[in-house]
């Protein structure tokens, strides 16, 4: 009887083990996907033209676009500033990341 027990108690800590295990592997490659993801973000939105329009793109495992849209009508003497919105979806978890920021339009090419 105190070996049935005994093998029913490393059982279930053989299970809760594995179980740990499988958790903790879904944690470590969201962190990475998480990682790559704000890496792309940053890259796209500081290489970005600062022309308005819209450019769409594939880079590993991320399907990307990055659109720049002029923001409100600045102040008299003021520099035109540009939306600028990158969004990621990675194509096999079907996540989504978005970033947006306003930077400085070329001359002539907002508004």
């Amino acid at each position: 009887m105190d070996a049935l027990v005994a093998l029913t108690l490393l059982t279930i800590t053989i299970a809760l083990s594995m179980a740990a295990l499988a958790t903790a592997k879904r944690a470590a490659t969201t962190a990475v996907e998480h990682r790559q993801a704000t890496s792309l973000l940053r890259y796209l939105a500081l290489t970005s033209q600062p022309v308005i329009g819209r450019t769409d793109g594939v880079t590993g495992a991320f399907g990307w676009s990055v659109t720049v849209a002029a923001a409100s009508p600045p102040a008299p003497k003021a520099p035109p500033t540009c939306s600028v919105q990158v969004g990621l979806i990675n194509r096999q978890t079907k996540r989504h990341y978005n970033l947006s920021t306003l930077e400085l339009c070329a001359i002539g090419k907002a508004a």
